[in-house]
């Protein structure tokens, strides 16, 4: 016996897909942010600059084998964690680890620098610097720091972030550490470095140990005229 009526085939094919995974996937990108050494036997960090979020870092692999080379001839005297500019060419490697993702492997090293208002991308409060003799101040909660840069002796007092008092219209930060001390007046007035044709928002006397130094100060996003 033969049906007229042929049964209608309910199942459906459904066709194959292929699916990349992210980590096999190489592409080059530019990336720029503050870059420190780590313990010896490490790799070093860099803290990449976002607009929004500046808690974003990864573990380095330098394939140029010159980044550490050019972090001590900016930083000879670098305190541990202490940052420098960098921006450099890499790639992003899944690595593996819940505590860091993904690894940077740096391809190339366009720039190198020491950190200065200028180039400092995470939000800081003040860098305040001077001439006579050089040097400049970094004040900066997200990087908990407050650093004192002598350029002369290529070294820097760091001191921990301490929030600010207002006193008599002046803006003011005192810290101490085991053999230091410094205080800031940050005070709201035109000021010259006396170098240049800049003119900056606000003055600075800076007190470090026995010593007075007088200059300007930037705030984070100011505009210098």
């Amino acid at each position: 016996m033969f049906s007229c009526h042929q049964q209608e085939n309910t199942s459906k094919i459904t066709p194959q897909t292929t699916t990349i995974k992210k980590d096999t996937i190489h592409k080059v990108e530019e990336f720029e942010g503050l870059y420190f050494l780590s313990k010896p036997g490490s790799s070093g960090m860099l803290k990449v600059c976002f607009s929004e979020n500046h808690s974003l870092s990864y573990p380095v692999e330098d394939e140029t084998i010159s980044l550490d080379t050019l972090y001590k001839k900016i930083l000879p005297n670098a305190y541990p964690y202490q940052t420098i500019y960098i921006k450099v060419k890499g790639e992003l490697i899944a690595s593996g680890s819940e505590a860091d993702p993904y690894t940077l492997q740096i391809k190339s090293v366009s720039e190198t620098e020491l950190k200065n208002y200028q180039n400092d991308c995470i939000p800081y409060e003040y860098w305040c610097m001077g001439n006579e003799p050089f040097w400049q101040v970094q004040i900066s909660e997200k990087e908990n720091l407050i650093d004192f840069y002598d350029p002369m002796e290529q070294k820097t007092i760091h001191f921990n972030y301490t929030k600010s008092q207002i006193k008599n219209g002046s803006v003011i930060y005192s810290a101490k550490n085991d053999t230091n001390s410094i205080e800031l007046k940050i005070k709201k007035e035109k000021c010259s470095d006396g170098m240049s044709e800049k003119k900056y928002n606000n003055s600075v006397t800076v007190q470090l140990n026995k010593k007075t130094y007088n200059g300007c100060a930037v705030a984070f996003g100011e505009l210098i005229q």
